[in-house]
């Protein structure tokens, strides 16, 4: 949160392989991943949640920084001719404190946007770097929100959908907050759900536990932004690329499918990855090696099917009808991929 050599055949096994699938979304299920091939990259220890595929290259962190949280490592991109490379996102002039990327969001371009904390300053910002990972712009935020999960580019990168945790002093209570920005860091408006929560109790093994909920957000194939805070019945807020709130849907699905992690929105589905419980909390590490996938209907928010995979690895991308997973075989990074029919 990298400089190794990644093979060539990246790009190939990243879209090459994409067939034909069915449109009877009633029917749609997924193929066990297929045409798993080593990149040589090393895999290190990798934060399942920074991982994300843009056009033809993969982004992702790992525990670079010995003694430092993973928001203190380098971004990793496997570029579609298989070059490796790191970009530091920390290099922000005028920073005299350091600085910790919170959360990052990779434009189709390659360029990025980041939720920067200047951590002894105590300052949130929003940063705007290049496709190299260099310093384009920054703007302090006008609110203070210590754990970020998410920040999306909204109406053409003049606004940005931010929702995370406002952890607050103690005995002041967690807090959670989803809410819209503009590019100078100024409040537009709130859109956090009465619902919405920084705790929630699941049954793992027979024993009631709490975790504290994320919030996931992913651009889905029709240019609409797809809000997720994590919980039992999730509920999912869908905005347009403009900022306006389009619908709230009620995600319901079968207590045993597990607990929410991410989500994902490829035509007319969202897709939810789900962690089974074990003898221990879900956690997104279980989710990422054992996912349980759902499938709703984007419309209305009714579970079309689900499909549990054992061991895959990472879905990192829901792209036409087709799902790409990432993992590690050995000490190497894998791809693999899968298909609806």
């Amino acid at each position: 949160m990298k400089a190794h050599c990644a093979t060539a055949v990246l790009a190939a096994l990243m879209f090459a392989w994409l067939p034909a699938w069915s449109q009877e979304a009633s029917t749609r299920m997924l193929q066990q991943p297929t045409d798993w091939k080593n990149t040589e990259a090393i895999a290190g220890m990798i934060y399942p949640f920074e991982i994300h595929a843009v056009g033809s290259s993969i982004y992702f962190r790992r525990y670079d920084s010995a003694g430092e949280p993973i928001q203190a490592s380098p971004i990793t991109r496997i570029d579609a001719d298989g070059r490796e490379t790191s970009l530091d996102l920390r290099i922000v002039p005028g920073a005299e404190s350091r600085v910790y990327v919170m959360t990052w969001f990779v434009n189709p371009d390659g360029s990025f946007y980041a939720l920067d904390l200047f951590y002894e300053e105590n300052t949130d910002w929003l940063v705007s770097y290049d496709s190299a990972g260099k310093f384009e712009w920054k703007a302090k935020m006008a609110r203070v929100i210590q754990a970020p999960d998410t920040v999306v580019p909204l109406d053409g990168g003049n606004l940005f959908l931010v929702s995370g945790t406002i952890i607050g002093k103690k005995p002041a209570p967690r807090a959670a907050i989803s809410a819209i920005f503009d590019r100078s860091g100024n409040l537009v408006r709130d859109v956090t759900l009465p619902t919405d929560s920084t705790e929630v109790e699941v049954n793992v093994a027979g024993r009631t536990r709490t975790l504290n909920p994320s919030a996931r957000a992913t651009v889905g194939s029709d240019g609409l932004v797809y809000l997720m805070r994590q919980a039992t019945e999730p509920r999912v807020q869908v905005f347009s690329s403009s900022g306006d709130l389009l619908r709230l849907m009620d995600l319901t699905s079968p207590k045993e499918a597990g607990y929410p992690m991410d989500i994902y929105a490829d035509g007319d589905q969202v897709i939810v990855m789900c962690a089974l419980g074990t003898s221990s909390a879900p956690s997104p590490q279980l989710a990422r090696a054992n996912p349980n996938i759902l499938f709703f209907d984007s419309r209305t928010g009714k579970l079309n099917t689900q499909r549990y995979y054992e061991g895959v690895g990472v879905p990192i991308s829901f792209r036409d009808g087709h799902v790409t997973f990432f993992n590690t075989r050995g000490d190497h990074i894998s791809v693999g991929h899968a298909a609806f029919n």
